[in-house]
């Protein structure tokens, strides 16, 4: 469960910040609240849902933004191709304008401009391109870059789960799984974990790392570390994907499911 306590008073204290006046809360959990002479009634279920697997108080910042914020144009490419990104997302059926890189069937990223505390964030369209007066290389060796300093500035841990090896990122940026494809991955993660290797993303909160041989021999540890990934895609609000991935020189390809034995036909 998570602190609501806490989660309380980091909202109040938001809400407070941004002129707005909490009016009540009502029996079923809900928020009455007055902003600029306007009332709104707002769920906080998705919150209290985001901030019981990760208590970062910026949850709460991007919370009450979205409440008000109206949307902003992208600025000038000068400041923009400092604040572009991969973000990972499920491949839907596209029919978007926007600037995405397809990795598998599943997966796709989407270019994505933040600001400096990635509460406002915009994916790039190619209407973009036009006003930026660029090109999409252009805009994909900004990315690249951006996502390389980024993946400077985290850190790899490396622990055991049974006899398994796993990296994860230590980072509380939402670009995390954007890290995998980071042109420095390779020196990053080769000395601690091999190369090639496996990474199973099922969702955004979770980005996991490992040996390519990993999870080859079916033994207790490896049936429990995939079905906990099964939950960890099926609980998530930002699911990612149910495939893992062998990233190696060549590239990035699919290398079958995370789940155990009858999984998807695993």
């Amino acid at each position: 469960m998570p602190d609501i306590e806490r989660l309380n008073k980091l909202l109040e204290r938001e809400l407070k910040a941004r002129g707005i006046r909490l009016v009540e809360r009502t029996e079923d959990g809900q928020l009455v609240l007055e902003f600029k002479g306007a009332t709104l009634n707002v769920s906080v279920d998705e919150l209290l849902y985001d901030f019981d697997r990760d208590a970062d108080p910026l949850l709460v910042v991007r919370f009450v933004s979205d409440l008000i914020d109206e949307p902003r144009p992208l600025p000038a490419w000068k400041q923009a191709r400092k604040r572009l990104f991969f973000a990972a997302e499920p491949r839907p059926d596209e029919k978007d304008d926007l600037l995405v890189v397809r990795v598998t069937d599943s997966l796709r990223l989407v270019i994505t401009h933040a600001d400096e505390d990635e509460r406002i964030l915009t994916p790039v369209s190619g209407a973009a391109l036009a006003a930026w007066n660029v090109t999409a290389k252009d805009v994909l060796q900004a990315v690249r870059a951006n996502m390389g300093n980024l993946l400077e500035e985290t850190t790899l841990e490396v622990r055991k789960i049974g006899t398994i090896n796993v990296g994860t990122f230590v980072t509380r940026s939402v670009f995390k799984p954007g890290l995998l494809f980071s042109p420095n991955f390779k020196q990053t993660v080769a000395p601690k974990l091999g190369w090639p290797v496996l990474a199973c993303l099922p969702c955004r909160e979770m980005v996991y790392v490992l040996p390519v041989d990993a999870l080859d021999s079916q033994n207790k540890e490896t049936i429990r570390f995939r079905s906990f990934l099964v939950h960890e895609f099926m609980e998530s609000r930002y699911g990612l994907t149910v495939e893992m991935l062998l990233i190696a020189d060549e590239g990035v390809k699919p290398a079958g499911f995370i789940g155990p034995p009858g999984f998807l036909g695993n």
